[in-house]
């Protein structure tokens, strides 16, 4: 009987460790994609600016995978995390969307603005939520 709830005890505690494991791996790639995001806006932003349209659009690209990659890997998250980043998340994909819509230099250059600071706040808000290094 002893050997039996030993063995229980050992296969619940196995199992909570590598639910945690899997859970710091998660909140590692996150964080880890963090930064691919803010270059991706950053290189985006540079080539609006210098009005080198044809790298802009590769850059707007990047952007959009780097959004795509982040809320893949928050989707591993735990669903406490996943609530507090997934929104700010979405709220930059509907954004990059938008960014379709720009009709001018000066609506592209409120758009621009507008998802580099809602990149940074995502950043931001991955790294407090996560306690990401």
């Amino acid at each position: 009987m002893t050997s039996v709830v030993a063995g229980t005890l050992f296969a619940t505690w196995m199992g909570a460790c590598s639910s945690t494991s899997s859970t710091t791996s998660a909140a590692a790639n996150v964080c880890s994609a963090r930064p691919d995001l803010q270059n991706a806006v950053r290189s985006f932003r540079t080539s609006v600016s210098n009005a080198n349209f044809g790298q802009a659009r590769t850059d707007l690209t990047d952007v959009s995978s780097a959004a795509d990659h982040l809320a893949q890997e928050v989707k591993k998250l735990k669903a406490s995390e996943q609530q507090a980043l997934s929104p700010q998340i979405d709220a930059l994909k509907s954004e990059l969307a938008d960014l379709k819509n720009a009709r001018s230099v000066s609506d592209l250059k409120a758009s621009l603005n507008t998802i580099s600071s809602r990149a940074q706040s995502t950043y931001s808000q991955v790294t407090h939520t996560l306690r990401c290094p």
